[in-house]
């Protein structure tokens, strides 16, 4: 996949026939053949994810796409790749480059195709800005609160980057009571097509499940469901499930009055082994993450650039804690604990922005 190699065109690629013909055909059936052939050619020339990252960037750039931190260009034309997939959607890339489709044409096919795969570390690394480290220097360990108000949580963690764990701050909500496998078949059972929301409008993290969908794993068999050997994640924008959800828990009592959540929840949910891998989120805003049942350890890694004057930290998060953190700033990865299941419930939550329908 080298440059000479890069300038070669299939001769009976019906995008070959007239630069017209090209753009029209290019559908997300033709990315996702060159994706494999280019895969399959890349494994038996014993080429690095490296060196294909590098034919990328080279590609990009003659055809003037921005390549640098928080480029548009770059950030737009790989913000569905994955970790995993990221060669294959390289490579697909560069063969769309070879066949002479402009950077605007490219652009415009990404932007009105969804997404191919989901979203990864580096190419959310490429495209966030650079961090204020003053939100982790001096921190040894994750700051631990047990009782604290309102002021106390303004004056200390509010919009500053800096994670806290908040002690027993959901005792009272129904949600520790009643959250369970069950609890969320029998909801979406409930609101004909919210299921296939999930998966068509929202987002579903299988991570290491054989299932394919959110309508997969509400399948799930009760032998299955015992064995917890599964852990999965969901976003939520099925307003009639969102309604539901809403009466089990309620705002945490110490985020200050001019804060705003959003209206998306998002719900972990599984057994004992690793969570979610090392990652950065792009949503915009610190989150809190409420700790509904089971215990997981958090895994909190400074961005680069604060390596010098801040540090790697563990943190335990037990049923009925918040962890409040920035995680479009740290980067984080989670395990769940021995023990029962664990439920995790997320909103983010952002200085007077719009509405908070809670």
């Amino acid at each position: 996949m080298g440059k000479k190699q890069a300038n070669k065109k299939d001769p009976n690629s019906e995008a070959s026939t007239g630069k017209n013909s090209k753009t029209e055909k290019l559908t997300k059936e033709d990315i996702k053949q060159l994706m494999q052939k280019a895969l399959d050619k890349a494994r038996k020339n014993g080429l690095s994810t490296y060196e294909i990252q590098t034919d990328l960037t080279n590609a990009l750039r003659s055809k003037n796409v921005p390549v640098k931190p928080n480029g548009n260009g770059l950030m737009m034309l790989l913000k569905c790749t994955s970790v995993v997939a990221l060669t294959v959607v390289s490579i697909a890339i560069v063969l769309a480059v070879c066949l002479d489709l402009s950077s605007e044409e490219l652009l415009d096919f990404v932007r009105s195709q969804d997404c191919l795969v989901p979203s990864n570390l580096l190419v959310n690394e490429v495209g966030r800005p650079i961090s204020d480290c003053s939100m982790c220097r001096g921190l040894e360990a994750v700051p631990i609160e047990t009782s604290i108000t309102k002021e106390i949580f303004l004056q200390n963690y509010a919009y500053s980057g800096r994670p806290v764990l908040i002690k027993q701050a959901t005792s009272d909500w129904l949600a520790l009571e009643y959250f369970d496998y069950h609890f969320f078949r029998r909801l979406y059972e409930k609101f004909p097509n919210s299921a296939e929301m999930v998966d068509s409008d929202c987002n579903f993290l299988r991570y290491q499940t054989e299932f394919l969908t959110f309508a997969d794993f509400l399948k799930m068999d009760d032998d299955k469901v015992k064995r917890l050997d599964w852990y999965v994640g969901w976003s939520n924008c099925d307003r009639r499930v969102m309604k539901e959800l809403r009466k089990y828990y309620e705002r945490p009592f110490f985020l200050p009055d001019d804060s705003v959540s959003s209206t998306l929840d998002w719900i972990f949910i599984g057994g004992a082994g690793p969570g979610a891998g090392l990652h950065i989120d792009v949503v915009d805003a610190s989150s809190w993450q409420a700790q509904i049942r089971g215990e997981k350890i958090w895994t909190v890694v400074p961005p680069y650039e604060c390596e010098a004057v801040c540090r790697q930290m563990n943190v335990t998060v037990n049923q009925g804690d918040i962890f409040v953190l920035d995680t479009n700033i740290w980067f984080h990865r989670t395990e769940i604990l021995e023990g029962e299941i664990s439920i995790t419930i997320v909103r983010s939550t952002t200085e007077d922005v719009g509405r908070d329908d809670l």
